[in-house]
């Protein structure tokens, strides 16, 4: 299992050191496909992710600030305490994720795919939504138990409802 993640050790002092939590700032990762990954206690911060591919990965207590995400995609992800603000996600997928304690806020998405229960989490928020498409039209059921609407209008592109 590869993992990336703020051991706390019994060894350890009372207090946290800031410098155990993996920081990854200003890089650049291209075309790489992760799977089974696990990250913990992270902060990637302006980072540019260009056709990456997070399959299956597990994300707890990890921070994405200021990054930009282009062409890339996150299938079967589980996203716990993690948040993502003032992102851009051009052109990425998002597919069958689970989002628990967790959000996306203050960013950008354009000309993305978004499973329903991610386009649930960005409706919460206060995103810039672009040309994105929906996973498959709601029914009115599943929109009349939604604490916040959202249409699909002409059956693809999401926009917020008041």
């Amino acid at each position: 299992m590869k993992t990336l993640t703020n051991l706390i050790s019994p060894f350890q002092t009372n207090t946290l050191r800031t410098d155990t939590y993996e920081v990854i700032e200003n890089e650049v990762v291209t075309a790489q496909i992760y799977k089974n990954l696990n990250v913990s206690g992270s902060l990637f911060s302006k980072t540019l992710f260009k056709g990456v591919t997070f399959d299956s990965c597990a994300f707890y207590a990890t921070n994405f600030i200021e990054c930009e995400c282009v062409g890339c995609n996150f299938k079967n992800c589980t996203f716990q305490f993690s948040h993502f603000e003032k992102v851009d996600f051009d052109g990425c997928e998002f597919i069958n994720n689970a989002w628990i304690v967790s959000s996306i806020s203050k960013s950008i998405l354009s000309t993305c795919f978004v499973d329903r229960k991610t386009s649930f989490y960005l409706m919460r928020e206060d995103n810039a939504i672009f040309n994105c498409f929906a996973s498959r039209t709601l029914t009115w059921d599943e929109v009349d138990n939604q604490t916040q609407t959202l249409t699909v209008e002409d059956r693809t592109i999401l926009k917020k409802v008041s």
